[in-house]
């Protein structure tokens, strides 16, 4: 609503200023930028289709819009606010895409930035496991010669005393 009053007030201000002074006409770039910038594109371009011709009137001298659609000038500001209103449309299309990419990329980067946990998360268990099956093997090979060393003692016992001792040394070490 703010957006629809500024532009009727910045039209009613346009009209004034060229009203005062043909020089006023320069004005115009800003008045198109600012109906492009604040409000949507298609009341922007139906107002910049309706102010041209009538802009040519005003500035022409001519009475009445009936005999004004007669005058060539009029229809060439016609087609000056088509173009510069087709150009809106482009320049609308291209901020746009603009924008639709930067989500993407935005996307993409939240992504990214999730996989590399993911896959950091990954290796940290990976490595994990490694060292859990290392020592599990380790500890495995260490009770099995102690276990081995203890029944070569139990076996030697009853005849080889010093057989005895090393097989126990050594399951102790």
């Amino acid at each position: 609503l703010y957006s629809l009053v500024y532009a009727g007030v910045i039209t009613g201000v346009l009209f004034g200023l060229i009203a005062i002074h043909d020089v006023f006409f320069f004005v115009l770039g800003t008045f198109f930028s600012q109906l492009f910038y604040f409000l949507p594109v298609g009341w922007s371009v139906s107002l910049s289709v309706a102010v041209m011709p009538l802009l040519a009137i005003q500035a022409n001298d001519i009475d009445s819009l009936a005999d004004g659609m007669r005058q060539p000038v009029v229809w060439i500001w016609l087609l000056a606010g088509v173009c510069g209103s087709l150009a809106g449309l482009w320049i609308s299309a291209i901020i746009r895409q603009s924008n639709q990419q930067h989500a993407l990329i935005e996307e993409l980067h939240r992504t990214q930035a999730e996989l590399a946990a993911s896959e950091r998360n990954a290796g940290v268990l990976a490595e994990r496991q490694r060292l859990a099956r290392e020592i599990h093997d380790t500890l495995a090979q260490g009770f099995i010669s102690i276990v081995t060393h203890l029944e070569a003692a139990d076996q030697a016992l009853e005849n080889d005393l010093p057989a005895v001792r090393r097989h126990m040394a050594q399951a102790t070490s």
